[in-house]
């Protein structure tokens, strides 16, 4: 058990220094590509709901034709 320990630590030792990343490189690395994954979904959902929200007012409230903006303010 102790040999493997010291051929596992002289793996990653020989595999840094090839900087070629390890199992637990990758591994950290999908974790974290996986929350920014996350991340992105919910402001996606986010915009889409303000996206939402913005047409419906805008179906709500009808436009004002220029003229009708200078009659108001008078």
């Amino acid at each position: 058990m102790e040999a493997k320990g010291k051929v596992d630590r002289n793996i990653q030792s020989v595999l840094g220094l090839l900087n070629v990343p390890s199992r637990h490189d990758v591994t950290r690395l999908a974790t974290k590509l996986e929350a920014i994954q996350g991340n992105l979904l919910n402001l996606n959902l986010k915009v889409d709901r303000l996206l939402a929200e913005r047409a419906a007012r805008r179906e709500r409230t009808p436009e004002r034709r220029p003229s009708e903006e200078k009659k108001s303010r008078e």
